[in-house]
């Protein structure tokens, strides 16, 4: 109980942080449309690739926020959502997770952005969330002039209408690789290292954030080591 009430208040902690937030895009994987406890609005899920289906267990009363980690989308090999980005600046991807197996290592699955960047990789939910409860990991990265950065790695992004790749890719064949909910802001982060889980994936490049403050792009404060 302790665990999901403390995912559900970071996230709600963590959209608050973002001083100059905008929500690009939210997605209920799996699901219908949803609007969250903290006031906002996920699609309904149209991806075709993999499944959409129901945990078969009931979570209703674990988290106010149920509705969001009760479908999901899973595939046994992989599946891609393509978000779409808007302009220069940080943004954070934030993914919600939720887990039914019974042990450590039955599902792993590694998560990649922009066909390049493994920000998660050999994920293990049982690991991460523990059995029956939800977790979320945020990852942080930059577009600067239309090139994408994370984790002093660098891809180039489509000169028009760019959207950020996400392949979730199964490492297991005992069990899929899958997600519950996807939800992609941009804005200026404070103290950005405070309001995310201990285990969530974060990188930060001082000199690459004052390079792109020099160029003029609206990237964010240098957030607090």
């Amino acid at each position: 109980m302790r665990i999901i009430l403390i995912a559900t208040v970071i996230v709600l902690v963590a959209v608050q942080q973002f001083h100059t937030q905008e929500v690009i895009t939210a997605i209920n994987a799996g699901g219908q449309s949803y609007r969250s406890s903290y006031n906002i609005y996920y699609d309904g899920d149209t991806n075709q690739e993999g499944m959409g289906d129901t945990w078969h267990r009931q979570i209703e009363g674990l988290t106010c926020d149920f509705t969001l980690y009760a479908r999901y989308r899973h595939s046994s090999n992989r599946f891609t959502y393509m978000l779409p980005l808007r302009g220069d600046g940080l943004y954070a991807l934030y993914l919600h997770f939720s887990d039914d197996s019974n042990e450590k290592g039955r599902r792993q699955f590694d998560v990649v952005l922009n066909n390049r960047h493994a920000v998660l990789s050999n994920i293990d939910l049982f690991d991460e969330c523990g059995q029956y409860n939800v977790c979320n990991q945020v990852i942080y990265f930059s577009v600067c002039n239309g090139v994408m950065y994370w984790n002093r790695e660098s891809s180039s992004l489509p000169y028009y209408d760019q959207k950020l790749t996400i392949d979730f890719v199964n490492k297991n064949h005992r069990a899929s690789a899958a997600v519950d909910g996807l939800l992609l802001m941009k804005g200026r982060i404070g103290q950005a290292k405070t309001i995310i889980p201990a285990k969530s994936v974060i990188y930060f490049d001082p000199d690459y954030f004052r390079r792109c403050d020099e160029m003029g792009y609206p990237l964010l404060s240098e957030p607090a080591q």
